[in-house]
């Protein structure tokens, strides 16, 4: 962990941290998130980690893949980004939203997704219970989907 990593020299510098992530409290997902952003990297490191076991992470339940050549041939579909559903896991967000295999999957939020990894990492930032707008093409048509994100169960916790 990180704490390791800085050694004894830094015990001023991980006390002082220690201190204002305690003034932050518990409750307080808001300040926790505005800490995310300090210069200080033991600060915005260990404020992720209480976030994260606060608030838990976003989960919406889909097998995703990254986009191939055959996947935009012949269909009308936007030249950046994108991820492929390839399941949409029962009894997840994703399956009541909707979601099938072949989806493919173009914004979040009005945000481009970046490949798989993207998707997992901008899902993996939202608060559970949080409804989403999912853009995805299927069947060569645009659709909208609205997604309640779920909270990613421990046993997926990365």
């Amino acid at each position: 962990m990180l704490i390791r990593q800085l050694g004894d020299e830094h015990w001023d510098r991980r006390e002082a941290a220690q201190v204002r992530l305690l003034e932050i409290g518990k409750p307080a997902a808001v300040r926790l998130r505005a800490a995310l952003a300090d210069p200080d990297l033991e600060i915005s490191s260990r404020s992720r980690t209480l976030l994260a076991a606060i608030v838990g992470q976003g989960f919406i339940g889909v097998q995703v893949r990254d986009p191939e050549g055959a996947d935009r041939e012949g269909r009308e579909l936007p030249p950046d980004g994108g991820a492929v559903v390839v399941e949409a896991i029962p009894d997840t967000p994703a399956a009541r939203a909707g979601l099938r295999a072949g989806d493919f999957l173009h914004t979040l939020d009005g945000r481009v997704i970046n490949g798989s990894a993207g998707l997992v990492e901008m899902v993996g930032g939202i608060d559970p219970e949080t409804t989403v707008k999912l853009v995805l093409y299927r069947n060569g048509r645009k659709e909208e989907l609205s997604v309640v994100v779920g909270r990613r169960p421990k046993e997926l916790a990365r």
